[in-house]
């Protein structure tokens, strides 16, 4: 994951999130996202890349850090996370 293109601070909200998964035996599904530890957006399908807010699912904003995390999941149900962090 890495929150636009991978740049340690923004000025701005709305950001895009770029994301790698495979998996070789059921493929992947499903991803959803969250801010700083907040409630996670319900699932959605898998894409490259997508716009976020870092006011949602638990963001702010607050100038501060912000840690933004994607969990993953392939066909059979199993589930990856990975996070990434931007400077607001």
């Amino acid at each position: 994951i890495t929150i636009d293109g991978g740049n340690s601070e923004t000025t701005s909200l709305n950001v895009t999130i770029s994301q790698t998964a495979t998996d070789a035996h059921s493929g992947v599904s499903q991803m959803r996202l969250r801010n700083d530890g907040g409630t996670f957006s319900a699932w959605q399908g898998f894409t490259a890349s997508r716009p976020f807010s870092l006011n949602n699912n638990g963001g702010s904003s607050a100038t501060g850090t912000r840690t933004v995390t994607i969990e993953v999941r392939d066909l059979a149900g199993n589930v990856r996370s990975a996070t990434d962090t931007i400077y607001y």
